[in-house]
């Protein structure tokens, strides 16, 4: 159990870290009034990863699924420990990543996208409340200061990830949130690794951000 809520926790890690990569081109400004194409609820996530068999698949076999269901074969790569793999692939604006260790099973599907995502206020349209929360100001050494949201819902099994390269004062309703990570819902694993988040404060304007070392 420890081993799968580690893997967990490195692929929200990375996903985090995608978000924040997006932002460092070419502009690192963000406009909440800039023209986009209202996001429908059946355009924010995918039935095929609502559905994956979560920790029933080896990354062979999770090669093997993505071929079917996506008609792509993934790029594998072998990390520097050569232990853990990294599945990835692109279907039209989104990209799509696995991390899983070779002798485990398949626990989360990250999912990004950087043409035209959703916004926080369609997600907690599509979705609701969600159930826990993390907000934090992220630096970087040789650039902006990053504001970073995440909404994890666990009964679906979803966690959306936004950042903007600029200090907000306060969450903003307009802040896209450029990935998703699908993982099991209500899993023992994901419950655990919760323990380090904020229930939700009901309201978005009471969502607390923290420097993201002093949570």
């Amino acid at each position: 159990m420890r081993v799968q809520l580690f893997r967990l926790l490195v692929l929200l890690s990375m996903a985090s870290m995608v978000v924040s990569c997006v932002y460092l081109s070419p502009s690192p400004t963000f406009d909440p009034d800039a023209p986009r194409q209202p996001v429908e609820c059946s355009q924010t996530i995918e039935d095929a990863l609502l559905g994956f068999p979560f920790n029933q698949l080896s990354w062979q076999e999770a090669v093997q699924w993505v071929s079917k269901t996506y008609n792509v074969q993934p790029r594998v790569d072998l990390a520097a420990d050569e232990v853990t793999y990294y599945l990835r692939w692109e279907l039209g604006a989104r990209r799509y990543t696995i991390v899983v260790a070779a002798d485990e099973l398949v626990d989360g599907v990250a999912v990004s996208q950087e043409q035209n995502p959703p916004i926080v206020q369609e997600v907690l349209t599509c979705f609701g409340e969600p159930g826990f929360y993390e907000a934090f100001y992220d630096p970087t050494p040789d650039g902006p200061t990053y504001t970073t949201l995440q909404l994890w819902y666990p009964g679906r099994g979803l966690v959306f990830y936004g950042s903007v390269p600029s200090p907000l004062p306060a969450v903003d309703r307009r802040m896209p949130m450029r990935l998703v990570t699908y993982v099991e819902p209500n899993s023992e694993a994901n419950n655990e690794a919760l323990m380090s988040w904020r229930l939700w404060p009901g309201d978005l304007e009471k969502v607390v951000i923290n420097d993201r070392y002093k949570r």
